[in-house]
């Protein structure tokens, strides 16, 4: 999750939305976000900010299908789920039927209940205007 306390806006960065693409880039001085708790690795985090009731939300999307591809390839790299299932067979249990606890296999409505803005990955030039910043030339 970044924050800006200067534009009073929070990203939430579910996983495999291009979490760490848009982490590097809002992280830039010009574009002043700053990770929640500080940690690179907590840009996935769900806790919920102390700022989020005031400040304006923005969740980070993907198209669904190479969101769907991504995750499975976590699937793959998982000692713990071979053996490897197939990939239709995967997105109806771990993406449609929610089968699994872990963060990676929520759906993205899940991270964001509330009206929040999209920060679309395949799109981040046209969305960053509504974050208050221009994208980089």
């Amino acid at each position: 999750m970044l924050i800006n306390p200067a534009r009073q806006w929070i990203v939430i960065l579910p996983p495999k939305t291009g979490s760490y693409t848009l982490t590097a880039l809002l992280r830039r001085p010009q574009f002043g976000g700053l990770l929640w708790l500080g940690h690179d690795y907590m840009q996935h985090n769900t806790e919920p900010h102390p700022l989020a009731v005031t400040y304006k939300k923005y969740l980070a999307i993907r198209n669904p299908w190479a969101r769907a591809s991504g995750l499975y390839r976590i699937q793959e790299k998982d000692k713990r789920t071979q053996p490897v299932t197939p990939f239709l067979e995967f997105c109806q249990r771990r993406l449609i039927n929610n089968e699994g606890s872990d963060i990676y296999w929520r759906q993205l409505v899940d991270w964001c209940p509330d009206r929040a803005g999209v920060l679309r990955l395949e799109h981040w030039e046209e969305d960053l205007p509504q974050l208050g910043v221009d994208p980089p030339l």
